[in-house]
């Protein structure tokens, strides 16, 4: 008797944490990368630290398998358009370019946005921080990319 009872009530958990599993990678990227600005508080190519650092216009996240659009600010004022996305179950970071730098003197923030553009490992995943790095970078395969950003 105590068993007929008892079922219900164990098979109504289980679909309620199957619901909430569902879900869970888009309210991770929702709440995580929030929309706003983002500025890079630390840049490392290789050995060399770069000072004069970007900062990224994220947009809103509605699915968290499709690439999402930001603005990449470089310091001198110029912008560039790029996508990014988060692949929790590898547990990386990937963003691309949208633009290719062309002609003789193309913005600073295309070119910055291409040659950093590539997929991160994810170090740090906090509200308020953000740490990424990577050896595949379009600018600089097999050198390290350090990138720590925080909201603004």
């Amino acid at each position: 008797m105590e068993t007929k009872r008892t079922y219900p009530i164990a098979m109504a958990i289980m679909f309620i944490l199957l619901l909430a599993s569902c879900t869970k990678t888009q309210t991770r990227t929702n709440k995580f990368m929030k929309q706003g600005r983002w500025q890079l508080t630390a840049l490392s190519i290789g050995t060399n630290d770069i000072t004069l650092l970007p900062s990224w216009d994220i947009g809103e996240s509605n699915d968290s398998k499709a690439f999402s659009p930001a603005v990449w600010n470089h310091y001198d004022g110029s912008k560039s358009n790029f996508s990014w996305r988060f692949n929790y179950n590898g547990g990386t970071f990937t963003f691309q370019a949208n633009e290719q730098p062309t002609g003789d003197n193309p913005p600073k923030a295309n070119i910055q946005c291409n040659n950093l553009a590539g997929t991160y490992q994810v170090i740090t995943e906090k509200k308020n921080l953000f740490e990424f790095e990577s050896t595949e970078t379009v600018g600089y395969p097999g050198v390290s990319v350090y990138i720590r950003m925080e909201p603004q």
